[in-house]
């Protein structure tokens, strides 16, 4: 059997103790020990603990359809039904065999332009958004579940819906979704016109975050009286 040589330079190595004091040998046995083990768990562990740590989640976004949801809305069991808009990004789960269990979807970094430069907007927290409840919180192997970050809705359901909206309810407004009463609701759900960075991150109870970032800009005020007209107005791209 053909040994590496460095194993055949330790056998060597090893009658040639007995000559010398025997703490040197229990010292010497005590680290062969501690490397032969050592050795024998990075072997057996070592390839699991890199895969369980492997980034197997993808998030994107376009804006067209399905990111982009165009829909008619119905509260609660009211017949009447409003045109919204939902912005929407796509995670996609690549790996072959394992199943991600999703923990929270994360609106961070948030950036408005501004003095020829992207600075932090009105030191807004990171906030935890809403997760739609028809969504799946376990996404498998090769699986997609499309995660909402924001809507547009008409003026007239914002006055249902939104009163804490910073800018006046009678245009509609790009809001982020996050849960009601979250605060500082009321300082981040109008965008004001201009650039505005941010992030969108997932997080996992098994697997590494992951995240998007995007650039929107927001119109004017004027000429987006409608739904279909903020929403056509408005640009967002995945940085």
């Amino acid at each position: 059997m053909n040994l590496p040589k460095h194993l055949i330079s330790l056998f060597q190595i090893i009658p040639l103790l007995s000559y010398y004091p025997s703490w040197l040998q229990l010292l010497v046995a005590i680290v062969f020990g501690a490397v032969v083990v050592t050795g024998f768990l990075l072997v057996v562990f070592l390839p699991a603990a890199l895969q369980s740590r492997k980034q197997i989640i993808r998030i994107e976004f376009r804006n067209e359809p399905p990111f982009v949801d165009k829909s008619l809305s119905r509260i609660d069991q009211g017949s009447r039904r409003w045109e919204t808009y939902f912005y929407r990004v796509r995670i996609d789960n690549t790996s072959d065999e394992k199943t991600v269990q999703v923990r929270y979807l994360k609106l961070t970094d948030l950036q408005e332009f501004h003095d020829a430069e992207f600075k932090p907007w009105r030191n807004t927290a990171d906030l935890i958004l809403e997760w739609d409840r028809q969504n799946p919180l376990e996404i498998p192997p090769g699986g997609k579940v499309l995660a909402q970050f924001a809507r547009i809705f008409p003026p007239d359901l914002q006055a249902i819906l939104d009163a804490n909206l910073t800018g006046p309810n009678d245009i509609p407004q790009f809001v982020f979704t996050v849960p009601s009463g979250t605060w500082p609701m009321k300082m981040i759900s109008k965008l004001p016109p201009g650039t505005h960075r941010f992030r969108v991150t997932a997080y996992f109870d098994n697997a590494p975050p992951a995240e998007v970032r995007l650039e929107i800009q927001c119109p004017p005020e004027q000429g987006r009286s409608t739904p279909e007209g903020m929403a056509s107005a408005l640009k967002i791209r995945m940085l």
